[in-house]
């Protein structure tokens, strides 16, 4: 025997009888040292060795050198042998010496025990075919592992063993031509038994010659390996299924949205699973109801278990956070009767868990918008309280500031107003005069509670109107006529532009209220420079326009200057509790009417108003 690389392992009798080596001489050296050193016969025993490899067995003659280095002709045989896994191991090597006849018989001795010794073997399938691939011998391990008797098989061709679809492209001869043409076949396939069931098996087919390279056969070792190949697909398989549950927990990651991924999970397991039908069921209060499906139409109305015309089901429940109340259920039907594996099952499982990590995420992003939107709605409240509260402040400070000035006034008159009454010689003129103005005070003072009192009530909804049919531009004219002492005294020149049919029903007092505020307010910033006051009457609808040149309003102020409380300038330097604006505001769209302003800080302000001809409803 010898290694792989050609190292000798074993030695018999028979050897150290036939070249006068002992074992312990050949043990442990490289077989060449049997040959002639000459170049030629050490090459014949290379490509030996190569041809047993390849062929299986091969044979060749060569010069041979004796232990008293005496030289003899020999036929040296060199078999491959390999271990149970079908990997190349060694060399079996018989020599014989030519020159001896009595060796022949040891060689049919020792072909016999070679027969008996495969023949033996039951694990493999080794037999040999003829040159045209009809079975010329057959051992036990190839009657247990295709089922035929050797006096059922023997004569017959070898394509018997190959599926039907084989032998109509001709593999079978195929694979003859190879190992003819270079020595050896080898490939994993199907294989069929007597009874027509199929194995996987691992063949190897190799060329057999005579000493004249004449080919006399073929060898052909068979082993079954259908469970090997099956735990190979089972690892692939279970593979795919992991890297198709990974694929949607990113899916599931990245999306928003629960319906398209139900439908990208139904199309995938019925991919991966190769059923008929993929069904995912939410709970609802009535009941189970599909929500996504694959593999054909599904009445809206069916649960988990009427699917008709399905003979395998498997339903996996997705769970919820709420353990007692699940979202649905994972359903996977195929209308033939099959066992579904291990792996799919849990595979099945896996997809549920998806789903369900799908929902706890998207129920917590859910608790955590609404945590944040109530924690900005706390943070918002507790701002408009903070506003609230700064209003609250601001107008008492406001008020105060505005009610002391006409109630000092007025406090002043009366005190002023008692002494000349202690004195005997008081004149009617002077005790008139100073009532008189005591009266204007309190008129003052008057108007300031009923402008407080009307924000009340705008702020109640309750401001009340009286309609009546007037000239609104006569109003406009006289209003104007009114305040021309007070433009006077502020240096504005004022004026009143009236054009067009102005008559319509509207509450007198309060549009002469929304004048005055808008009016007093353009003599208040503007002045110095003019104001005008534009009055215009058309189709169904009048106009108000008061412009003035003044200090005009930042960009920023525009939207904010019609509110409560609400200034455009610091109160230092200009006074009033900012009311008037929103007083009138409210009074011009209860008329139903619009209002608004157009402005640019130092280039003045425009005042626009807007109401229908009639407001009573």
């Amino acid at each position: 025997m010898l290694d792989r690389s050609g190292v000798i392992t074993s030695w018999s009798t028979g050897a150290q009888h036939a070249t006068g080596y002992v074992a312990k001489d050949v043990i442990g050296r490289h077989v060449e040292l049997l040959v002639v050193p000459e170049a030629i016969d050490k090459e014949r025993l290379a490509k030996l060795l190569e041809r047993a490899i390849a062929e299986g067995s091969a044979s060749a003659e060569i010069w041979c050198v004796h232990a008293n280095h005496s030289r003899f002709r020999s036929e040296m045989t060199a078999a491959r042998v390999v271990d149970t896994s079908g990997n190349h191991a060694g060399y079996s090597v018989h020599v014989r010496d030519l020159a001896r006849p009595e060796d022949r018989e040891a060689l049919r001795q020792s072909e016999e025990r070679l027969r008996m010794m495969i023949q033996a073997v039951k694990d493999y399938a080794i037999f040999m075919l003829d040159p045209d691939g009809r079975v010329a011998s057959w051992n036990a391990g190839a009657e247990r592992l295709k089922g035929y008797r050797a006096d059922e098989i023997v004569g017959y061709s070898f394509e018997r063993f190959y599926p039907h679809e084989d032998v109509e492209r001709g593999k079978a001869a195929h694979e003859l031509r190879v190992a003819t043409a270079t020595g050896r076949f080898e490939e994993e396939g199907w294989r069929v038994r007597k009874d027509g069931t199929r194995f996987w098996a691992n063949v190897v087919l190799s060329a057999v010659r005579d000493s004249h390279d004449r080919l006399v056969g073929f060898t052909k070792v068979t082993r079954d390996i259908t469970e090997r190949k099956r735990m190979e697909e089972e690892l692939a398989r279970r593979a795919r299924q992991q890297a198709l549950v990974g694929e949607l927990g990113l899916f599931a990651l990245q999306s928003r949205d629960l319906q398209p991924l139900l439908e990208r999970v139904v199309a995938a397991v019925h991919a991966m699973l190769g059923v008929d039908l993929v069904v995912i069921f939410a709970r609802t209060e009535a009941g189970m109801v599909p929500r996504a499906s694959f593999g054909g139409p599904i009445a809206p109305d069916v649960d988990p278990d009427s699917i008709p015309d399905m003979a395998t089901r498997l339903v996996v429940t997705i769970h919820s956070r709420d353990a007692e109340h699940p979202f649905g259920a994972l359903a996977i039907y195929a209308r033939t009767e099959r066992a579904l594996e291990t792996d799919e099952v849990h595979f099945a499982r896996a997809i549920s868990n998806v789903i369900a990590t799908f929902l706890a995420r998207r129920e917590a992003e859910v608790r955590g918008a609404r945590a944040e939107r109530d924690a900005e709605l706390a943070k918002a409240t507790t701002a408009l309280a903070k506003k609230q509260l700064r209003e609250r402040d601001e107008f008492i400070s406001v008020a105060a500031h505005e009610l002391r000035t006409p109630l000092m006034a007025l406090q002043l008159k009366l005190e002023g107003f008692d002494q000349m009454l202690r004195k005997p010689e008081v004149k009617p003129d002077a005790i008139s005069g100073r009532l008189e103005g005591a009266l204007r005070q309190a008129s003052r003072l008057g108007e300031l509670i009923e402008r407080l009192l009307d924000v009340s009530r705008a702020s109640r909804e309750e401001l009340q109107l009286v309609f009546e049919d007037f000239d609104l531009g006569v109003l406009v004219t006289e209003t104007v006529e009114d305040y021309r002492d007070t433009a006077r005294r502020a240096n504005v020149e004022l004026s009143a532009d009236v054009e067009g049919d102005l008559r319509g029903r509207w509450d007198r007092g309060r549009i002469s209220q929304v004048l005055v505020n808008v009016l007093a307010n353009a003599i208040k910033y503007g002045a110095g420079r003019p104001v005008c006051v534009h009055a215009r009457g058309d189709g169904d609808r009048v106009s108000l326009t008061i412009e003035d040149h003044g200090i005009g309003i930042d960009a920023a102020d525009l939207d904010r200057i019609f509110g409560r409380f609400e200034r455009a300038a610091p109160l230092r330097n200009y006074g009033g509790l900012g009311l008037g604006l929103y007083i009138s505001r409210f009074i011009v769209e209860a008329l139903g009417g619009t209002i608004r302003v157009s402005s640019q800080a130092g280039q003045g302000s425009v005042f626009h108003i807007e109401l229908p001809r009639i407001s009573e409803k």
